[in-house]
């Protein structure tokens, strides 16, 4: 009889060790999916100046195992020779998101050192931004007047008169004519009067 029980025992040794090894697996993946480490990285995306007092940054934080931090608590601090603007909470972009933003308003112009704190996960980063005072710059338009062009008109005077002393000329000249074409015709007939009476007496 003690032979027979034993056996059943033995047929179940191999079932025992599977399902052994099953809990196992499925105590594995039974962890929570959302568990991380506290610590992370950070890393920054953008420090600079915005305005004329602001300071804009952008940083983006993932998990030790390079997860994203989708809700961490981020805060900035600007500090400058004994001056301190902040802390200010940076916001995040939302879930899928791990870049977070905000902006630090500064009391002066100068070199700025901005350092950016996290918690869950744990992370800091720093950076350093020169803060310039903005010049209004004021133009003046410069108006040109011209002096108005006055166009003399030809001096005809020269002209008129040239043009007058043709006309007496002209008119002298229509005086003339009749009494040389007179003299002319007073030769010919003379000449031609002369010619006759010669004939006439050499023919006498």
């Amino acid at each position: 009889m003690s032979n027979s029980r034993a056996i059943p025992s033995r047929a179940l040794r191999p079932a025992f060790a599977l399902l052994a090894a099953l809990v196992a697996v499925l105590a594995l993946f039974a962890a929570p999916a959302g568990a991380h480490s506290d610590d992370g990285e950070m890393t920054v995306l953008r420090a600079e100046q915005s305005g004329p007092s602001t300071i804009e940054v952008e940083v983006g934080i993932v998990y030790a195992d390079q997860h994203l931090a989708e809700e961490a608590r981020v805060t900035a601090t600007a500090t400058k020779d004994g001056e301190t603007a902040g802390p200010v909470t940076l916001e995040g972009g939302g879930p899928g998101s791990s870049v977070y933003r905000g902006a630090i308003e500064v009391p002066s112009p100068g070199a700025w050192s901005v350092q950016v704190v996290s918690e869950d996960p744990t992370a800091e980063a720093t950076a350093a931004v020169e803060v310039v005072e903005e010049q209004t710059t004021t133009t003046e338009a410069t108006t040109t007047t011209a002096a108005p062009t006055t166009t003399a008109a030809p001096d005809t005077s020269v002209d008129e008169e040239d043009a007058a002393a043709v006309d007496e000329d002209e008119d002298e000249g229509s005086a003339i004519l009749p009494i040389v074409l007179v003299v002319l015709a007073v030769v010919v007939i003379g000449g031609g009067a002369a010619a006759l009476a010669a004939r006439r007496r050499s023919e006498s």
